[in-house]
């Protein structure tokens, strides 16, 4: 069979079908080997993120940097490339003092939260074991099995959520 005398219409059709079984064996070897291709993925971003994270402050500090220039050290008879390291210092100052006063702000409300969240915690949890007990949705042996294991859990995650509230409280005092 000689490709010339094939219609223009069942050559299209072949190569369409091609490329779809072509794209359906790729997608289907792309399940199966999900894991490999997600720690390419897990390695490429490890390896872009300081990039990325300095790209992203650089647009952040970019008009801040901007103000400084060409409106705080616009009259003085600096070099154009002085007034741009000494704004981009300026703007990166001013940047770290934010942050500071942002968390300085932010870690003593966490803590409150985190205080009230564990006064409250008991009552969630007893409230919580009320409602399944009262409403039958477990058997008495699956409760007596989940009692243990829910005690547990309270008590690790209080554990857990206290040591976070003596570390913010440290990070606060530092």
């Amino acid at each position: 069979m000689k490709w010339s005398k094939l219609k223009e219409e069942t050559i299209e059709n072949i190569k369409a079908f091609s490329i779809s079984g072509i794209l359906v064996v790729a997608f289907y070897t792309l399940i199966n080997n999900v894991e490999p291709l997600y720690g390419v993925c897990q390695a490429i971003f490890v390896a872009l993120s300081p990039f990325i994270y300095g790209i992203g402050i650089a647009f952040l500090l970019n008009p801040l940097r901007k103000i400084i220039e060409y409106s705080w050290l616009e009259k003085t008879k600096l070099k154009p490339r002085t007034k741009k390291v000494i704004a981009s210092f300026g703007a990166l100052l001013i940047g770290i003092i934010m942050l500071f006063i942002f968390f300085s702000i932010l870690i003593p409300q966490m803590i409150s939260s985190i205080q009230t969240f564990l006064s409250s915690f008991e009552g969630y949890v007893d409230s919580a074991r009320n409602f399944f007990e009262s409403n039958n949705f477990f058997s008495d042996d699956l409760l007596k099995t989940l009692n243990p294991v829910i005690d547990k859990g309270v008590s690790m995650l209080g554990d857990w959520v206290s040591n976070i509230a003596s570390s913010l409280n440290a990070i606060l005092m530092y």
